[in-house]
Parts: C-alpha cells; structure tokens; sequence
C-alpha cells in the first residue's frame, strides 16, 4: 500500500542493521498472529458450515461487547488508514498539479469515494489488478534506476537506540492479517495450504520492504545526531527526469488500490446487519469527512497516522485479541465437551 513510501523515513535514523532486525521480529509476530487468524475462521467456519469473517469469528469468541471493541479498533485502524494515504496522495497530487494540498486531499477523496460507490465490485476489483501491475513495474523501473545513485557507506551507520521507536510504524506497514479470512475461502479452509499461502506471501512482502528499506537508507544522509535530514522519496521527487517518473507512479498505485481498499472494507462493515440500521449520514462522516479533515489539518499526518496505527488499533486488534480468541474458544469447547458428557 501506499505505506509503503514511508518505510525509508522511518528506518533511516537507525540504520540499516538494526532497522533489519526490528521487521524481521515484527513481520515474525505477525506471521504467528495471521496463523491464529487462519485457525480460528477455519474453525468456526467449519463448525458453522459456511465462510465467516474476522468480525463473525469476534463475536463468537468474545461476545456482543467484545465484538463491538473488535469493531471500534477496526473502524479506528482504517481511518488512521485513510488519514495517511490521503495526506500523501494529496501531497504527491498538489505538487504534479500545483495546487493547494487541502484542495487536492478533498478531490483525490471525492473521486475515489464516488468509485467506489457507483462502478460495480468487479469492476473496482479489475482497476485494482491493473494498478497493483503497476505498482510492481514502477517499483522495478525504480529500483533499476536508483541503484547507481546509491551511498552504500550509509549502511554502516547503526544506532540501536533508536530502532525500537519504528515498531509502530512497522507493524502498521507489514500487517496482512486481515485478508487471511479471504485466503481462508479461497483455499477452501484447507489449514496445511492456507498456513503454506501465508508463509509464501509474507515472505515475500519482507523481501520487498527489506530490499527497499536498504536501498532508501543508502539514499538518505543522517546527522551525527541521527537526524534525517530529507525524507529519500521527497530527494527522489526533487531529481525530476525517469526518477520522479518512476516514484509519482508507484505512490499513485499504491495510494489509489490502499484508499478504494479501504472505503470498500468500511462499506462491507457498515453493511453488517448490525449496523445496517445506522444513519448513512454518520457513517458517510466516520469513512470520509472525519479522515479527510484529519489529513488536511494535522502536521506530518501521514507518518503520525501510520505510527498512530501500529501503536494501538494494530498491536490491540493483530496482536492481542487473536490470542485471546483462540483461548475463549477453547474454554467454550471444553466446558460444550463436558456438559454433553453429563448428559
């Protein structure tokens, strides 16, 4: 997603090294938290004989109250999610257009807002294919690129003091768990293949956001103090030609698939019979104005939504409650097994 162009800001000040070892942990824990997720929708989906998602696999488990906090951090995490892109995509937009940032946050979240809701699923799904193609062939066309302009002496630098402070937005930028139910469905909740589909395609996404994490570090220049002194992507973008080229249409990808994704997921959430009943009007306001006035008014909205998500609505929604689901489920089957033993 359109995090993606955050990950060179974010490790630079600890240097390669350490920055290595904080997202090969991160993308480890999440890795054992998206085997739970598979075990616990292919449980309960097999045990009601049909497809279930995150959320019905959380009200099983936890309940009404603890399905609502399920909701809330759900809710939470992709408006922190649309926070980030939208400020990012306005910028990029604003500067290839030259118009004000607001003005361009407003009508990129418009337009993609109004996709959504008037072309047909496939449709978006389609746009959503050829982007993501587009994304891989400007992120090759970049790489080829940059390579000769890269410092690889920057790698030595080291400051283990300060890699802990990226776990947020590491978690935040390496998280899959939540398309682990559709992976769920498509292999026909086969566990051996589903757990094989997961390991394959994390390892994949921690090859990528390594191999890019030590080519922006080797772009950047960091103090003695450890202070960055300009984000790699905005260099990048002020070296104009086939570079800027290259980046422009990588975040334009990016940024497009993770915002429609993301509008698409709250509009299947709202959908919920649950929640059905809500005013469209509020629910209009938490997808899309409270978002777009969130990136339009706060300062560096977009690394501070990313760090916000990795620190709470990730950590609280990926990392805690799988745990605690599988343990619920658990204890309701013991305690099912022993009252159909006294009977």
């Amino acid at each position: 997603g359109g995090g993606f162009l955050a990950l060179p800001y974010t490790v630079a000040p600890a240097g390669v090294v350490p920055s290595l070892v904080v997202m090969a942990g991160s993308w480890l824990f999440l890795l054992l938290q998206s085997v739970i997720v598979a075990e616990l929708v292919v449980k309960v989906s097999l045990q009601y004989s049909g497809p279930t998602s995150y959320a019905y696999v959380a009200r099983t488990a936890l309940g009404s109250l603890g399905n609502g906090a399920v909701s809330l951090l759900f809710v939470v995490l992709m408006a922190a999610t649309l926070v980030s892109q939208i400020a990012k995509g306005g910028q990029l937009m604003g500067q290839l257009l030259s118009v004000p940032t607001p003005l361009a946050c407003t009508a990129l979240t418009g337009a993609l807002f109004a996709l959504t809701v008037v072309q047909p699923r496939r449709v978006i799904v389609a746009g959503s294919a050829v982007l993501t193609g587009g994304f891989i062939l400007a992120l090759g066309s970049m790489f080829a690129i940059c390579l000769p302009l890269a410092d690889w002496s920057q790698l030595a630098y080291q400051n283990w003091s300060l890699c802990w402070r990226s776990v947020p937005s590491i978690l935040q930028l390496f998280v899959f768990c939540e398309v682990v139910p559709t992976i769920c469905q498509m292999l026909s909740f086969d566990i051996r293949r589903i757990r094989r589909a997961i390991l394959a395609g994390s390892l994949v996404l921690l090859a990528v956001e390594a191999a890019w994490s030590i080519l922006g570090i080797s772009l950047s220049q960091v103090s003695q103090n450890s202070v960055l002194s300009v984000d790699p992507v905005a260099r990048l973008l002020s070296l104009g030609g086939p570079i800027a080229s290259a980046v422009f249409t990588l975040a334009a990808c990016a940024v497009t698939t993770t915002i429609t994704g993301t509008f698409l997921a709250l509009q299947d959430f709202f959908a919920d019979e649950s929640l059905s009943r809500g005013s469209s009007l509020a629910r209009f306001a938490l997808s899309v104005v409270l978002p777009l006035l969130a990136a339009v008014s706060a300062q560096d909205a977009f690394y501070a939504a990313i760090d916000f998500a990795g620190a709470y609505p990730v950590a609280l929604l990926w990392g805690c409650t799988p745990p605690v689901m599988a343990l619920m489920l658990g204890l309701d089957r013991r305690l099912s097994g022993k009252r159909s033993l006294r009977r």
